[in-house]
């Protein structure tokens, strides 16, 4: 980019700091602005798509934070929100604060969390019931 100075000053301010001033025409200043905004532009688009890229899970059976949210179709947030709670199993590396789930456990918890049908809540009633008049 080859830039069309019109007048290159240099002067002291009142604090004796010595500065230049270089007075530029508009297309100058539009074409500097310009290249700014593409460098800035490709800079994001490439840090965006190395963030998006999911890691592949570690092994099989344990994947990080990122790969059980898809596994659950829970949120991200959701998942760091039952880790802060202890309400979700899973397991933190030594020295790291790199968090890994077993989706077998996690799977495992889910059902453990299974709300009956109603039809069930009423045969368990009818059970319990049954069992205190005999008694």
């Amino acid at each position: 980019m080859e830039s069309r100075l019109d007048t290159n000053y240099t002067y002291m301010d009142k604090n004796e700091n010595i500065s230049k001033l270089i007075i530029i025409d508009k297309d100058s200043i539009a074409e500097i602005v310009q290249d700014a905004v593409n460098i800035a532009f490709e800079k994001y688009f490439a840090q965006s798509s190395e963030l998006g890229k999911s890691n592949p899970p570690i092994t099989d059976d344990l994947t990080d934070v990122k790969g059980i949210a898809e596994y659950t179709h829970y949120s991200v947030s959701t998942v760091y929100t039952y880790v802060q709670q202890k309400k979700i199993p899973f397991y933190r590396q030594r020295n790291s604060r790199k968090l890994l789930f077993s989706k077998k456990e996690v799977l495992d918890w889910i059902k453990t969390n299974r709300s009956g049908t109603m039809e069930e809540k009423s045969a368990e009633a009818r059970s319990i019931k049954i069992k205190t008049n005999h008694k």
